[in-house]
């Protein structure tokens, strides 16, 4: 089989930057005045090897000779900075990376770049016997490529996070600019469809127990109803279902009432109790 180097012409097919799209054109690697490869940086992060342009892409711009020259010269350097046994020559520098070429023409640059440093960091561990040659590479690649995969799924979450914040920041920003009549309204709204959404819990849990949805339905009426802290307290301690602790809260708020959770009521029961018993002894 014949290597990338051999079987093209030395000359870049490169396109004009003019002509590439200018998210493309901004990530695109460059070519090295004179020296017939793509100027990589001696450091690459794994984001800039995440959104680095694709082989294909660089190939089509700057042509197949100067990405495969590239390729060939981070090997050959990563290979000289090593202690290791490996294939004699340069033939194998030029098959291995013809073979990379064609087996990952959607990866980038950057990646073979990040791959090489890795390989001399020894990131995935000493060398087998100190050898080095195509098999332990594509080999070790495929580490690399299970890396490349989870960075990418958390890029994406927390892209997801980020977009979600900004749209919640958005819309807190365009419901304070409303003004206070219409929000007062849309408040009124909002709570009555809340109302609703819990009337057709009930409705829905109706056939499971006839008695305990009556008890519930009884419950968030009594959180409609109530007008004091005395009453909020008194439907507290009465109604222990969450649908009905979350109405008589929403309910103390709207009467300005700051009403203590079920939870913290059942614990000052508690202590009073022991209390009690403490004294009796």
């Amino acid at each position: 089989m014949r290597s990338v180097v051999l079987a093209i012409n030395s000359e870049s097919s490169s396109m004009p930057m003019a002509n590439l799209p200018a998210h493309v054109a901004s990530r695109m690697l460059v070519v090295h005045p004179g020296n017939k490869c793509l100027e990589v940086p001696i450091r690459i992060t794994a984001k800039e090897a995440l959104e680095g342009v694709t082989l294909n892409s660089v190939i089509k711009h700057h042509g197949e000779y100067i990405v495969a020259n590239t390729l060939q010269m981070l090997l050959a350097e990563t290979v000289d900075t090593l202690s290791c046994n490996h294939p004699s020559g340069t033939r194998w520098v030029e098959l291995f990376v013809s073979d990379w070429m064609m087996k990952y023409p959607t990866e980038t640059v950057e990646d073979f770049a990040l791959f090489m440093q890795k390989i001399r960091t020894s990131a995935y561990g000493p060398l087998y016997a100190g050898r080095l040659d195509s098999a332990v590479l594509f080999e070790r690649f495929q580490k690399y490529m299970a890396e490349k995969v989870e960075l990418r799924e958390r890029t994406v979450i927390e892209e997801q996070r980020l977009s979600r914040l900004a749209s919640e920041k958005a819309l807190a920003q365009e419901v304070e600019e409303i003004d206070p009549e219409a929000r007062k309204k849309i408040s009124e709204q909002l709570a009555e469809l809340s109302h609703k959404h819990l009337m057709h819990k009930v409705d829905m849990a109706r056939e499971v127990d006839p008695k305990r949805v009556a008890h519930m339905a009884a419950g968030i009426k009594a959180a409609a109803d109530c007008e004091t802290g005395e009453q909020l307290l008194d439907a507290l301690r009465t109604y222990p279902y969450d649908d009905v602790q979350n109405a008589l809260q929403d309910r103390a708020k709207e009467l300005g009432i700051t009403l203590p959770t079920r939870q913290e009521i059942i614990n000052a029961a508690r202590q009073l109790a022991k209390n009690v018993h403490k004294g009796s002894i």
